[in-house]
Order: C-alpha cells, then sequence, then structure tokens
C-alpha cells in the first residue's frame, strides 16, 4: 500500500516550527528551543505548578493544553519520542515557586524514565518533597495479564487529568490536594480506541510492517504510537462498532479488563447509578460529520445501559498524527451522596465528590487544545417528525382502476437507476462532486417507499407525478432534487 503525502520535511524541524507556529496562536506562552519546552509567560507565585510532556505528534497534547486553567508547561520530545531528564528538569525550574510542581505524564517507558529520573534528582538536590507525580494509564485494550508488569498505555482519559487538576491548581489549592485528585481521576477513568489504518510519521517512508491491516478491517485498541491493538475485525457500521467497544469499556466480569468499579443491578444500592463523563476522540483524520455521528451512537449506548452522562466533550484532544481512528473514554464519578474522602498526612483531608469534579471540568481553560463543552447533562433534542401537509390531492370522481403497468414501469426505473448508482458515482467523482449516484439512488429508494405505502398508486398519472415531485423534492436534495421536481 503506498505510503499518504506528506510535506517535504525533516521531522525534527518540523517539531520545532510547529511549537513556535503555537506560541502565534496562544500569547501567553513562550517556547524554549533549547530544551523544547512551552511555558506560561507569567507564572503565579502562590500556587502549584502542573507540567506534562512525551513524544510529539499526539498535538494538541500536550503543549496545546498550557494555558491558564490547565498546565503550566509542557516538555516535548521529537514524534513518538520522550524527551530526555534534561530537558524535564529545565522545565522544573521554570516552575520553581514553592508551592510545588505536580508532574503528570502517561504511562509509557520513555515518559515515565526521563520524568521520573527528573523527579528524584529535584527532589534529592533540594531536600523537598514539593513535587509529585501522576502516571495515567487508562487504556483498556490491554489486559491485566498482558500489562502485569508495565501497566496500561496511557490515552486520551490524560487530557482529563489535566483539565480537572489544572482547575484545582488555578483556585490556589495545595499540591497535596492537587496530586489526589489527579491520581484519583487517573484511577477512574478508561479509553477504548479503535484505527482504521496505521498513522505515517511525516518525512518517513511508510512502514510496510503496517501494511497488513486489511483494506476492510478495523483494528481494536490501536495504540497512539501504531502499536497493535488486541484484536482485528471486519469493518462494520457505527452503531454495530459502538456496541462492540462499548462493553469492552464497562465490562464488571472481564477478569482481564475489568477496570473500573462500575455498579451493576445486583449492587446493594436502591437505584443503580454510574455518572461518568464522556470524551470522544479523534485519533487525527475522522470528520466532524463522523465524530458526532460516534457521539450520537456512544451516547445512546449508554443511555440504553442506565448511564447518566453528566458531561460531554469531542473533538481533536491526543492525536496519533493523521491516524484514521477515534478513541472513547469515561470518567467515573462518585456515585451522588457517596463522597470519597482522601487522608492526607499532616494536612486537611480532600473530600471529593461529583459535583466538585464536575465543577472542575466546567471551569474555564485558556489555551487552544481544549475545547469548552456545554457546562450541563447532555441530552438528545430532536423535534417529533410530523408527515408534511399533502400537497397532492386525489383527482374528483372517485376512485380509479389502477394501472399495474404504470407502477411497474416506474418501479423498473428506479431499480435500475439503484443498481447504476456505483457507476454513476465512478464518473461524478472524476467530472464533479462524488455525490450525484447517491443523491439519484435517495429519490428512487423513496420513490419504491411511496409505491409500497400506496402513495403511487397508477388511479392518475398527474396525481402520481406530482408525488414523484415532492418525493424528489424531499428525498434527494441538492442540484438534481431542484432540477427533477
Amino acid at each position: 500500500m503506498p505510503g499518504k503525502k506528506k510535506f517535504e520535511c525533516d521531522p525534527k524541524e518540523l517539531v520545532i516550527d510547529s511549537l513556535e507556529g503555537l506560541t502565534y496562536l496562544n500569547p501567553q506562552i513562550e517556547y524554549d528551543p533549547t530544551y523544547q519546552i512551552i511555558s506560561l509567560k507569567e507564572l503565579s507565585k502562590d500556587r502549584c505548578h502542573l507540567i506534562c510532556g512525551g513524544g510529539s505528534g499526539h498535538e494538541p497534547s500536550h503543549a496545546g493544553f498550557v494555558g491558564s486553567g490547565m498546565l503550566s508547561a509542557a516538555v516535548c520530545g521529537n514524534i513518538f519520542a520522550s524527551p530526555n531528564s534534561q530537558q524535564v528538569t529545565n522545565g522544573l525550574q521554570k516552575l520553581e515557586n514553592g508551592k510545588g510542581i505536580l508532574i503528570v505524564v502517561m504511562n509509557y517507558t520513555g515518559d515515565v524514565l526521563n520524568f521520573g529520573i527528573a523527579k528524584e534528582r529535584w527532589t534529592a538536590r533540594r531536600n523537598t518533597d514539593a513535587i509529585k507525580m501522576v502516571v495515567v494509564g487508562d487504556d483498556v485494550s490491554v489486559g491485566k495479564e498482558q500489562g502485569k508488569l508495565a501497566g496500561r498505555r496511557g490515552l486520551a482519559g490524560t487530557v482529563l487529568v489535566y483539565k480537572i487538576a489544572g482547575a484545582l491548581a488555578a483556585q490556589g489549592a495545595p499540591l497535596s490536594h492537587v496530586h489526589a485528585i489527579a491520581q484519583f481521576v487517573a484511577d477512574h477513568s478508561a479509553t477504548i480506541g479503535a484505527g482504521f489504518d496505521h498513522c505515517q510519521i511525516p518525512g518517513a517512508q511508510a512502514s510496510k510492517e503496517h501494511d497488513n491491516l486489511g483494506s476492510d478491517e478495523i483494528e481494536i485498541g490501536m495504540g497512539i504510537h501504531n502499536e497493535p491493538g488486541y484484536k482485528r475485525q471486519k469493518i462494520t457500521n457505527l452503531s454495530q462498532l459502538i456496541s462492540d467497544l462499548m462493553p469492552v469499556l464497562t465490562s464488571t466480569t472481564d477478569k482481564d479488563r475489568s477496570f473500573l468499579p462500575f455498579r451493576t443491578q445486583g449492587s446493594s444500592s436502591k437505584e443503580v447509578s454510574n455518572d461518568v463523563i464522556l470524551l470522544i476522540n479523534n485519533l487525527g483524520s475522522i470528520s466532524e460529520l463522523e465524530m458526532c455521528a460516534i457521539v450520537k451512537s456512544t451516547g445512546t449506548w449508554l443511555l440504553e445501559k442506565g448511564f447518566q452522562v453528566k458531561r460531554v466533550i469531542s473533538g481533536t484532544l491526543m492525536t496519533s498524527l493523521d491516524m484514521s481512528g477515534f478513541s472513547i473514554s469515561l470518567v467515573l464519578l462518585p456515585p451522588a451522596n457517596e463522597d470519597v474522602t482522601i487522608e492526607i498526612a499532616g494536612e486537611p483531608s480532600l473530600v471529593i465528590s461529583a459535583n466538585m469534579l464536575l465543577d472542575l471540568f466546567d471551569a474555564p481553560a485558556d489555551c487552544p487544545g481544549w475545547k469548552s463543552g456545554y457546562a450541563g447533562q447532555p441530552s438528545f433534542s430532536k423535534v417529533e417528525k410530523k408527515d408534511a401537509k399533502a400537497l397532492v390531492q386525489e383527482p374528483a370522481g372517485g376512485e380509479q382502476k389502477p394501472s399495474e403497468e404504470t407502477v411497474s414501469a416506474v418501479q423498473s426505473a428506479c431499480q435500475a437507476l439503484i443498481s447504476a448508482e456505483p457507476e454513476i458515482t465512478k464518473y461524478d467523482t472524476i467530472a464533479g462532486d462524488g455525490d450525484c449516484g447517491l443523491t439519484l439512488k435517495s429519490g428512487a429508494e423513496g420513490i419504491l417507499a411511496a409505491i409500497s405505502q400506496e402513495k403511487i398508486k397508477g388511479t392518475n398519472l398527474i396525481s402520481d407525478l406530482l408525488q414523484i415531485s415532492e418525493v424528489v423534492n424531499r428525498d434527494m436534495g441538492g442540484t438534481s432534487g431542484g432540477l427533477y421536481r
């Protein structure tokens, strides 16, 4: 399979140019080219700060979330490569103010190793414990057996850790509380992804190792560095795909992949309630049209299974370059009236409630990567479908004898048009925008439906033509709909 078309570029120079471009989008931040660090220009001395980082190629993660209300700095490696510990140390120095620093990283060996080394050196040289670290591993496709040594991979749930912990830090909470809430969100996050194909690194040749994913296959659990998923299956319709993914994400019976304590009907609670924050993430090249359809299918599945989605956000938050795929993340909130108290040695305890987490999620964040959602519980809102007033009236003089020849001729024409759709689409793709075949097919299917509903009966030619005109206008759209009406 030939590689995708890309700009001619040096991958390292591309990262530098991208980070410089980010400063043009966000006047709050500055770029340190020596250590590839994005940080706030003005740093408060009265609160703790969050720093993150990792390999580039996941934009807007991580540098795109540096801004008021989220991260204070991000340390960026080259594409899919962790920054080294010296880079991280220089990032920590930018945030030093005595109030403490929280490191948040995804669970990948290089990130954990280099950020961990920098943290330990920082602690030893300054004789301080005012630095904490949270490692996020929310990927449920990595089962407990597979991940028993290295743990699960970090995915888009990490962004929700940034958001909630960053909002608490912005309020001036002590490092211990910010660390505790970040760890809570990380521990209660789960993500499942799916990819139609692997990503391609700009400036590099397409890897032949990734050509074995069939053109009719989708990979469940594909990683954001092209890591293999846990299974492949035939591409199906979106509703069925969501029905395949969500049980993996929410299972309480799968011994290998049951990670979150979702309540079941066997719970002692009188009313079983699983309140969640839902994140639908574009891994790179899924269209916005398809993303909203994924939101609809996922929201419907959760609603039917008794979940209460308290907040939803959809967008491009953590990518894998140009990967054609998406991921679904859930954060399980504490049940209503069942707050979680976290004891902290020598300091006041932290009480975490669902409302607290939702308020922090809703808090403003000023950075290019965060797409603020509606601050409220989502619901589907659809106007009840009503039949349009009939513009076609039956002829005066009573019912006439049906003409089977007329109806049969119309049916044959419609069926022939439906059969010809692929060829018409092919020619229109060459000469136009490629919608002609599907548009005509939609009109033909509408006419056949009208015949089956006996709206076109062959009793009056004028009446039938008017009915066909209305169907074409309603079902076809586009230029063809206007012309053929």
